[in-house]
C-alpha cells in the first residue's frame, strides 16, 4: 500500500476493509485515523458507506475529526461472482484546497470593495468634470459681462472727457462776460469738478474691473485644468475598474479550480 499511497500527489491515507473490520492500513504524512488491523470500522466511514450504497462514495471529513480537513473515498470490492466482499478506503488532504477556496473567496471580497470604491470614484470624477464645465460657461459668462461693463466705462469716459471740455467752455465764454459771467462762472466750475470726480471715478472703477477680469482668468484657467484632469481620471478609473473584472474572473476560476482539486 506505501507504494499505491506514493502515487497521489497529496498527501493520503489507504485502508482496506472487509464488510467490518480493518484489513489493511497505512497513515498518510499527516493524515493518520489511527486505525488497528482487526478493529471495527466505523459506520459513518466512507467504506461502511460505499459497502451499502454498492458503488464509490467521497464524504467530507471536518478538521475537527483528525487535525486537518480531509475528503475520504470509499470503494466497493467484489469477487469473481460480483459480491461485496470488503471496500478500499483512502483519505486525502484538503488543507490545499480550503487554503485555496479561502484565499479565492477573500481576494474576491476585497476585488468586490475595490470594485464598489473604484465606481464611485469613476462617478465623483464625472460629476467633478460635470461642474468644472459648468463653471466653465460661468466664467466665460462672467467675462461676456465684463466686457460689457468695459464698454460702459469708456462711455462714462467719453461723457466725463466731453462734460470737461463743456466746462472750458463755459469758463472761457464767463470770462468774457467779465461782471455779467460770474454766476455762469461758478456753473461753470462745478462742472468741471464733477467730470473730474466721473473721471477719477471711473479710472477706479476700470481698474478693479481689471483685477476682477485677471481673477476671472485665473478661475477659468485653473477650472480648465481641473476639467481636464478628471477627464483623465474618470479614463484611469475606468481601465482600473477593467483590471478588478480581470483579476475578479481569475479569482472566480481559482475558486473553482480550489473546489474541483
Amino acid at each position: 500500500m506505501p507504494l499505491i499511497r506514493s502515487l497521489f500527489h497529496v498527501d493520503a491515507m489507504l485502508a482496506v476493509t472487509d464488510l467490518q473490520r480493518f484489513r489493511g492500513y497505512c497513515p498518510g504524512r499527516d493524515i493518520d485515523v489511527k486505525a488497528q488491523l482487526d478493529s471495527e470500522v466505523s459506520e459513518k466511514s466512507s467504506s461502511t458507506e460505499a459497502i451499502k450504497a454498492g458503488k464509490p462514495v467521497s464524504t467530507h471529513v471536518p478538521a475537527s475529526v483528525y487535525g486537518l480537513p480531509v475528503r475520504s473515498v470509499g470503494v466497493p470490492i467484489r469477487n469473481k461472482n460480483d459480491q461485496i466482499i470488503g471496500a478500499l478506503m483512502a483519505g486525502f488532504s484538503t488543507k490545499l484546497e480550503e487554503g485555496l477556496r479561502e484565499i479565492a473567496m477573500q481576494l474576491a471580497a476585497a476585488l468586490d470593495e475595490m470594485s464598489v470604491n473604484t465606481r464611485q470614484v469613476a462617478e465623483g470624477a464625472v460629476r467633478l468634470a460635470a461642474q468644472s464645465q459648468e463653471l466653465l460657461k460661468l466664467t466665460e459668462l462672467s467675462k461676456d459681462h465684463l466686457g460689457k461693463t468695459s464698454e460702459v466705462l469708456a462711455s462714462i469716459n467719453d461723457i466725463s472727457d466731453l462734460t470737461n471740455v463743456l466746462g472750458i467752455n463755459a469758463t472761457i465764454q464767463a470770462a468774457r462776460a467779465r461782471e455779467h459771467g460770474r454766476g455762469f462762472k461758478v456753473v461753470a466750475d462745478e462742472i468741471r469738478k464733477m467730470a473730474d470726480m466721473n473721471h477719477r471715478a471711473s479710472e477706479q472703477a476700470s481698474a478693479t474691473l481689471g483685477g476682477i477680469s485677471k481673477s476671472i482668468l485665473s478661475i477659468s484657467s485653473a477650472t480648465e485644468e481641473t476639467n481636464a484632469i478628471s477627464h483623465e481620471q474618470a479614463a484611469a478609473t475606468e481601465e482600473t475598474a477593467a483590471s478588478i473584472k480581470s483579476l475578479s474572473l481569475l479569482s472566480e476560476r481559482l475558486l473553482a479550480i480550489a473546489q474541483e482539486l
